[in-house]
């Protein structure tokens, strides 16, 4: 790997291989969730903190990853402090996996969100049946959004293609948009009980997956239907997000000048009620966004957080 990409690299065999078999443990417990409802990981964070017993059986794969992982803190004296940090490690774990994933299923080139897409009048293109950019379908065309592979099956009188695996979203499209009727998309976000710095320390300037984003219309008054609002609700979605002005922001901007691709306008909302502006980069995209932004800048803008988060303002 050195002799053919860079001999200087700090990425080693163990490294590699110890990389892999996380994922593959990963894969063997989170491979059936395409989705997790807001009312499962509600469920499942009731049942790790507050102890309450439920029948569902989706939450035995949960079981199994939690019990290998304590298995390994345990040998190596590094057991949770509390509930709360197990709930709060299986969330990370799940975000690994979902960045993992986009990691290692990419083909011959990096690209954002997939929809599967019926086209019965071929709107799209001369195959009735492709793929494109969730976002870019909304953009461009009304459609039908289906919840599963099998409902879309169902409707659109088809078989899912054996690639349709990369696909996150299943629709049918009805109507191509007027051109002064396409819509301009942006993405909006709740960050729960955590304040800026907090979020971005987590999240920002760095590959993450983020869940519960919600697709709004910028250029629509009358909005988006909740089922387009709701595309990307229920996934974690591998995304780079970075601070509207930042440095990252600027790399970012220099290079969409150079590749195809498009940061998307990110507005969170805090627990004080602040909401700040970021630019994000979504599916397996986001990697190759991150790896040609100088690291430097990044360590720097995260640093910056970091540094906010520990430094908190004196009252």
């Amino acid at each position: 790997m050195r002799q053919l990409f860079n001999e200087d690299a700090k990425v080693t065999y163990a490294y590699l291989r110890d990389q892999i078999r996380d994922f593959l443990q990963r894969e063997s417990c989170y491979s059936a969730f395409e989705k997790i409802s807001l009312e499962k990981l509600n469920i499942l964070e009731r049942v790790i903190v507050k102890r309450e017993q439920h029948p569902a059986q989706w939450l035995e794969a949960f079981e199994l990853r939690l019990k290998e992982e304590h298995t390994w803190r345990k040998r190596n004296n590094k057991l949770w402090a509390k509930p709360e940090d197990v709930f709060e490690w299986l969330l990370k774990d799940l975000r690994c996996y979902f960045v993992d994933k986009a990691r290692f299923s990419f083909r011959e080139y990096f690209q954002p969100p997939l929809a599967l897409i019926s086209d019965p009048r071929c709107l799209h293109t001369s195959d009735p049946v492709s793929f494109d950019d969730v976002l870019r379908v909304v953009r461009f065309y009304i459609a039908k959004f289906f919840s599963t592979r099998e409902e879309w099956e169902q409707k659109a009188q088809r078989i899912v293609p054996e690639k349709a695996k990369e696909a996150i979203i299943y629709c049918q499209l009805q109507e191509l948009r007027e051109p002064g009727e396409q819509l301009r998309l942006g993405l909006k976000l709740d960050a729960g009980d955590s304040l800026r710095t907090q979020w971005e320390e987590r999240f920002a300037y760095q590959l993450t997956a983020l869940y519960g984003l919600e697709v709004v219309a910028l250029n629509d008054s009358h909005g988006l239907t909740s089922d387009v609002q709701h595309l990307f609700s229920e996934s974690f979605i591998p995304a780079l997000a970075v601070a509207d002005r930042s440095r990252s922001a600027v790399e970012m901007w220099r290079l969409q000048k150079k590749a195809q691709y498009i940061p998307y306008s990110l507005q969170v909302t805090f627990a004080d009620d602040e909401v700040a502006a970021y630019w994000v980069i979504l599916g397996t995209m986001a990697l190759q966004v991150h790896a040609e932004i100088p690291v430097g800048i990044l360590k720097y803008n995260w640093g910056k957080a970091a540094r906010s988060d520990n430094n908190p303002m004196m009252l």
